[in-house]
């Protein structure tokens, strides 16, 4: 595929795949098999279930080419609103959103929201859990159906 040095200095995309509970005693493998379409995560003023995010580097160590490592996390909301107040959280460490697209309003809409300059201790090598709940469940329930995590590398 290339050169080890080169791949290791690409940019990536870590995806979450919203895959079938696995807290109702289900197999999980089973229903891979013969499900094509997933659910999104629905979000309360309780919580949500987990949802694991795989990173396969250990992203709190420094880079040997010497480039800057830049992450972004993003979360695609569905229904969203500013009344929701939606918060986010990767292992228990609360996320502050940089931005949004569109801006949070009054009117629901699928949203993405930004989560930028982020540390890199802030994300495990391996399983990370990312969690959300809202403070006020107001309209159509909010879903989640995209969690992101770019890793981008600059001069």
């Amino acid at each position: 595929m290339g050169e080890t040095e080169l791949l290791l200095t690409l940019d990536r995309t870590y995806v979450w795949y919203f895959l079938p509970s696995q807290r109702n005693g289900k197999d999980t493998f089973g229903a891979l098999r013969t499900t094509r379409h997933r659910h999104p995560v629905t979000v309360t003023a309780t919580g949500c279930e987990p949802m694991p995010l795989y990173v396969g580097e250990d992203l709190a160590a420094a880079d040997y080419s010497g480039k800057k490592r830049e992450l972004t996390l993003r979360v695609r909301a569905d229904s969203l609103t500013a009344r929701h107040g939606l918060t986010v959280a990767d292992n228990d460490m609360p996320l502050n959103h940089s931005r949004s697209d569109p801006e949070l309003g009054e009117g629901s809409a699928v949203t993405w929201l930004y989560y930028d300059d982020l540390e890199g201790d802030l994300f495990e090598k391996g399983k990370n859990l990312v969690t959300a709940e809202v403070k006020n469940e107001a309209g159509q329930p909010l879903k989640i159906d995209q969690i992101r995590l770019d890793v981008r590398y600059k001069e």
